[in-house]
C-alpha cells in the first residue's frame, strides 16, 4: 500500500467517524424537522435569507453593535428594494446614469430594514417561539471563524466572552476548520477555533444545504458528508473559557494552499513515511482553539429600524450583467 492510499484511507475513516458522531444528534434534526413543518413561510424564507447570503450583512451588522460601516451595492441585490422606492416608474429601475441619488438615503435605509434589521428582529422572535426544539447540553459544538473574533491573543482562561451575533456552529468539525483564515502570529498559527460546550436548553436552529435538505437522513453518505451540518444560536450566548491550546491541523481541508503535485512532492521527501505529522507539518499551520463553557444566555432587545448616515462606506457596482 502506497503512502498516498495509506493516507487516503485515513481522511476516508476520519470523515466515517464525523458521521458517526453527526448521527448521535440525530434526535436534534428530527425534533427540529418537526418544528419546521408549522413555523410560517416569512419565517423559513427567513432561514433561507440567512443560508444563502444573509447571514454576512446581518452578523457583521450585530459585531458592529447594530452599526453599518460600509454597503456593496448592486442591480441583483437591491432591484427589489428599488421597486418599493420608485414604485411608479417599474422600468429600467436600476439604472446608476438616471437614478436620483438625492433619494440614495432612503433606498439604502428600505434595504438595510428589510433585508437586515427585518431579518434579525424575526430570527429573535422565532428563537424565543415556546415550541423551539432545544440542546440537551450533551452536544458539542464547533465554530470556526476568520474575521470577526470574540478572542485576542491576550485572552485567558477564566476570560468571559458574549457572542453578540447569531452563532453558526457545526457538529463537523472538519467544516468549522474551513472557516478559519486569519494568521494571527509569525509562527502561522490560524485563528479561531471555537468549542462550545454546556449549551443545555438553548433553543437551536437546523440548517442542511439545500440540495439534501428535504431527504437529510436518507440521502447518500457520500452526498451528506460534505453537508455542514449547521446548528444556528441566538445571539447573546455568554461563555467562559476553560481551555487554550494550539495544535496542528491534521486535515487537507479546502482552504490549504496545496496542490496535488506539492503533496506528491512532500509525501516522497517526508522523512519516517509512516507518519502523517511528518506531513502534516509541511503542509498546515496551527490552529489556535479556545473551548468554551456556557455561562448564560442573556436577554435579546429588539433591533431599532436603520436611520441612513453619511459616514456609510458605499461600494457600487455598476457592471452588473442581465
Amino acid at each position: 500500500m502506497t503512502l498516498l492510499t495509506k493516507t487516503r484511507k485515513i481522511n476516508t475513516f476520519r470523515k466515517y467517524n464525523t458521521t458517526k458522531k453527526v448521527l448521535k444528534t440525530f434526535s436534534n434534526i428530527k425534533n427540529f424537522k418537526k418544528f419546521y413543518k408549522n413555523i410560517s413561510k416569512i419565517e423559513k424564507d427567513t432561514i433561507q435569507f440567512y443560508k444563502l447570503n444573509g447571514y454576512i450583512d446581518i452578523n457583521k451588522y450585530l459585531y458592529n453593535n447594530n452599526k453599518l460601516n460600509e454597503l456593496f451595492i448592486n442591480e441583483w441585490k437591491f432591484s427589489n428594494t428599488i421597486e418599493k422606492l420608485y414604485s411608479n416608474n417599474t422600468k429600467n429601475l436600476f439604472n446608476f446614469k438616471n437614478i436620483n441619488f438625492e433619494k440614495l438615503p432612503k433606498y439604502i435605509e428600505l434595504y438595510v430594514n428589510d433585508k437586515i434589521i427585518k431579518n434579525i428582529n424575526i430570527l429573535d422572535k422565532l428563537f424565543i417561539n415556546k415550541d423551539m426544539p432545544k440542546l440537551n447540553g450533551n452536544e458539542v459544538l464547533f465554530r470556526g471563524t476568520s474575521g470577526d473574533t470574540y478572542t485576542t491573543p491576550k485572552s485567558k482562561i477564566g476570560d468571559t466572552l458574549i457572542f453578540n451575533s447569531f452563532t453558526s456552529s457545526s457538529t463537523n468539525i472538519d467544516v468549522s476548520k474551513d472557516f478559519m483564515g486569519n494568521k494571527i502570529n509569525k509562527n502561522k498559527v490560524i485563528c479561531c477555533l471555537y468549542v462550545l460546550n454546556g449549551l443545555k436548553d438553548i433553543p437551536y436552529i437546523y440548517i442542511p444545504w439545500f440540495s439534501i435538505q428535504k431527504k437529510q437522513m436518507k440521502a447518500k453518505i457520500s452526498s451528506s458528508i460534505a453537508d455542514e451540518f449547521e446548528y444556528l444560536l441566538p445571539r447573546n450566548l455568554k461563555f467562559k473559557i476553560k481551555k487554550i491550546e494550539t495544535i496542528l491541523d491534521d486535515t487537507i481541508s479546502y482552504i490549504t494552499s496545496t496542490t496535488f503535485e506539492q503533496l506528491n512532492k512532500i509525501i516522497k521527501k517526508t522523512k519516517n513515511k509512516n507518519n502523517n505529522n511528518n506531513i502534516f507539518k509541511k503542509i498546515n499551520n496551527k490552529i489556535k482553539i479556545y473551548h468554551l463553557d456556557f455561562v448564560e444566555h442573556l436577554p435579546v432587545e429588539t433591533v431599532d429600524p436603520y436611520v441612513y448616515k453619511s459616514s456609510l462606506k458605499l461600494q457600487i457596482n455598476t457592471n452588473h450583467n442581465n
